[in-house]
């Protein structure tokens, strides 16, 4: 069979599938109770009170109590149009980042003229050069890592 008889087939298969569905659903809708239908317990304390809130919801959600259509909302020429002036805005501060002059100085002379401005008291890292200079370094971090005593709260 060549493919262009099997695809002469294919409407045919589907109006089949499509039948055979709707009866099926049609079967099962006529056996299945709408979720209105509900049975209450008459011996239950509480089936005045259930069928009560039903009866009183029953019409929920109606048409009244949907928002509104909006209102004042833009055009699209209007959107188009702020689309529009945001690219432009945009083309303009490119155009502007272009035209500045950035600093293309030697990196290494920026390097040092930002370190000479620098307290290189602040900047250096603690001289420790013995084992005495580093456990009295040791023992003064210790002290200050030491919490208070605790606040009496009586």
């Amino acid at each position: 069979m060549t493919a262009v008889e099997m695809n002469a087939r294919l409407p045919k298969k589907i109006a089949l599938t499509t039948a055979g569905l709707t009866a099926g659903l049609a079967l099962l809708g006529g056996c299945a109770a709408t979720p209105f239908d509900t049975v209450t317990d008459e011996a239950s304390p509480v089936s005045a009170r259930v069928d009560a809130l039903v009866a009183a919801n029953r019409e929920y959600p109606r048409w009244e109590d949907f928002p509104p259509e909006p209102v004042g909302l833009p055009t699209a020429t209007q959107i188009a149009a702020e689309v529009s002036t945001l690219g432009v805005t945009q083309q303009a501060l490119s155009a502007e980042v272009e035209a500045i002059e950035w600093d293309t100085e030697d990196p290494a002379a920026l390097g040092a003229a930002i370190q000479s401005r620098v307290d290189q008291t602040l900047a250096a890292p603690i001289a420790v050069q013995t084992r005495e200079d580093i456990e009295a370094e040791a023992e003064r971090l210790r002290r200050r890592a030491t919490p208070p005593p605790p606040i009496d709260r009586d």
